[in-house]
């Protein structure tokens, strides 16, 4: 079950440039050489190939609030450092 600190995940494909979100069905981008899914807790992701892990920053669901209110829709994209432990690349 997710908690309240959940944002989406997705990932960046560099060959495709397709950028896909991911759900706990294995996702695919456009091309095919990029794939991932969320484990089974739904708060961290596992992913394969040539991608770059994409999160949203901590104010997206005020943003996305501020939004349907009609107060504006800004709001940040995190690329996870290598020892973010919500996403882990997946080798083989």
């Amino acid at each position: 079950m997710r908690d309240m600190n959940y944002t989406p995940k997705l990932i960046y494909c560099n060959e495709c440039t397709d950028i896909v979100r991911l759900w706990e069905e294995t996702t695919t981008c456009k091309c095919g050489k990029c794939s991932g899914e969320l484990t089974n807790d739904g708060n961290r992701a596992v992913y394969r190939g040539p991608a770059v892990p994409i999160r949203f920053g901590h104010n997206f669901e005020r943003a996305v609030e501020a939004h349907n209110e009609g107060c504006g829709w800004g709001f940040d994209v995190d690329m996870p450092y290598q020892f973010d432990e919500t996403f882990k690349k997946q080798t083989a």
